[in-house]
């Protein structure tokens, strides 16, 4: 009786067009007033609002929040896009594949789909046209790839889901994502150059034999000095017993070959140089230039200039260590993933400054926006957490879990039927209520069946992943088609072959645990 009010509720509520949100709440009022007095029961849904909310994982989010924003008002999306650009500009359609390596980039950097499919669509949807590809196609490709964004870290929804299940490790959720998001993107981009080729749609670059090997001949002393120095540092130092010795030697191997590249660096760019200047640079060149740089000749002067990929990868690098900075720092214990929210907020301000694309005077649109954005997802965990306990109060996580395994205790079949739930629940809720509600129901079921947490919780994400981009709740596929000026309808079939595509990886996933599990279990994340 429950249950039957609890979903004819919800569903008529979505029908007539009451935001999901209120949806939630109003349906959790309605089904524990069958077992309660109404005003009891409007107070226990206020009480478990408020209590949901008090969780000190959750400040992680808002400050997740503020710190997209200020990337997405700070300039990151174009220097990501230009050094995707150098990076895989050569291949075909190499737009498309320079929007889904961007998208993947800005995505984990900010930890929002929704961001990376306006800002980089935004970016890129103009000059695609401009190249030739059709406006449907690139609203698909900037649509699914934007969803990597939710599994690369640092992600939102991962933390939401480490406190729909009692806690499990942030850390782990966040490193387990890398390979599973990875995978999407590379398939996604293998998907859009088929159809790339079939279209001729144009490269953004093309790179002789002649060139290419030119490049490697200049590289390959440089290439011989770099891995002569990692395995004296790995073999010669790294067997020292002395700790402080290594560190010691160390700092002097690298940061030596540091300076030699600020000493020499002056002078191996000058135009004008004396003889032994000159022979001086060559030598320089041959020992670490030539990884990045590159010969030139301008008014009959021979001189040494960076290449274009070593210098959009300088341009890129402060917004890349972010990453680094968050991840590897919940990952060494440094600090907790709220801490790691608030050291990101602080980057991203200080290099927003630096790049000189936010000004003290945009600051109060940019904290407004993420405001808004944080009300929304706040309101949508308050009402799920209210939902997720009237479902405990009803023991519904027990009568679902007791059906699932009367049908059969096979780890396949189970696991197949909770993959076709979720992709119906991701079409129809959003992200965050869905992680808040089905979490409780489903994660006891596997793990009986022996699938650990962190591997379901990856499932769960890559699921409604997909859900982001249908409709009729998809945000990243209303925020993409707005961006390119395209109708839903036209984008159903182009999206076809990319869905297809992140179904491959889904199931992968689901029944090679590995895919998710070896990185945190290498680094002895797992419990």
């Amino acid at each position: 009786m429950t249950v039957l009010i609890l979903a004819l509720s919800f569903i008529i509520l979505l029908a007539i067009g009451v935001p999901i949100a209120y949806s939630i709440g109003i349906s959790a009022i309605l089904t524990i007033a069958v077992s309660m007095p109404g005003d009891i029961a409007l107070s226990t849904i206020a009480q478990r609002m408020a209590t949901g909310l008090d969780s000190f994982p959750l400040l992680a989010i808002p400050f997740f929040i503020l710190a997209g924003q200020l990337m997405n008002a700070g300039g990151i999306a174009r220097r990501l896009i230009s050094f995707a650009r150098t990076l895989i500009g050569w291949l075909p359609g190499a737009l498309a594949h320079i929007n889904i390596l961007a998208n993947m980039l800005f995505g984990a950097i900010s930890g929002s789909a929704v961001a990376a499919a306006s800002a980089i669509g935004g970016a890129m949807h103009s000059q695609m046209v401009d190249e030739g590809y059709d406006p449907e196609y690139n609203a698909s490709v900037n649509i699914s790839s934007a969803t990597t964004g939710m599994i690369i870290p640092p992600s939102n929804i991962m933390i939401v889901y480490s406190l729909a299940s009692g806690g499990v490790s942030i850390g782990a959720l966040f490193v387990a994502g890398y390979i599973p998001g990875v995978l999407i993107g590379l398939v996604l981009m293998l998907v859009a150059g088929v159809i790339a080729v079939r279209k001729k749609y144009p490269t953004q670059s093309k790179l002789s034999k002649e060139k290419v090997a030119r490049r490697l001949m200049y590289a390959i002393p440089g290439l011989l000095v770099l891995v002569g120095m990692v395995a004296l540092s790995r073999s010669v130092i790294g067997a020292m017993e002395n700790t402080t010795m290594r560190y010691l030697l160390n700092f002097l191997l690298w940061g030596g070959y540091l300076a030699v590249m600020a000493v020499f660096g002056r002078k191996i760019f000058t135009h004008k140089l004396s003889g032994i200047q000159r022979s001086l640079s060559q030598i320089a060149f041959l020992l670490w230039g030539g990884v990045y740089a590159k010969k030139d000749n301008r008014e009959g002067e021979e001189f040494y200039r960076f290449t274009m990929g070593f210098q959009t990868f300088l341009d890129a690098v402060p917004s890349l260590f972010l990453l680094l900075i968050v991840i590897g720092g919940i990952i060494a214990g440094v600090f907790t993933a709220t801490e790691a929210s608030v050291i990101a907020v602080l980057y991203t301000l200080l290099l927003a400054f630096i790049y000189g694309e936010v000004k003290i005077s945009h600051l109060p649109e940019v904290l407004l926006n993420a405001v808004k954005t944080t009300s929304i997802v706040l309101i949508l965990i308050a009402t799920s957490m209210a939902m997720s306990w009237v479902l405990a109060f009803e023991n519904i996580p027990q009568d679902v879990s007791a059906a699932l395994l009367s049908i059969s205790d096979s780890k396949i079949v189970i696991l197949i039927i909770i993959n076709l739930v979720l992709l119906a629940v991701g079409v129809f809720m959003d992200m965050t209520p869905a992680v808040l509600i089905f979490t409780p129901i489903f994660l006891p079921v596997v793990q009986e069946l022996g699938v650990d947490p962190v591997h379901f919780g990856i499932i769960m994400i890559m699921n409604l992943c997909i859900g982001l981009c249908t409709p009729p709740v998809g945000s990243v596929l209303f925020v993409g088609a707005a961006v390119a000026n395209v109708s839903i309808s036209r984008l159903i079939r182009p999206l076809l072959p990319l869905f297809m595509a992140m179904l491959l990886i889904l199931i992968l996933t689901t029944y090679i645990p590995e895919i998710s599990l070896w990185l945190p279990g290498t680094l002895g994340m797992l419990k």
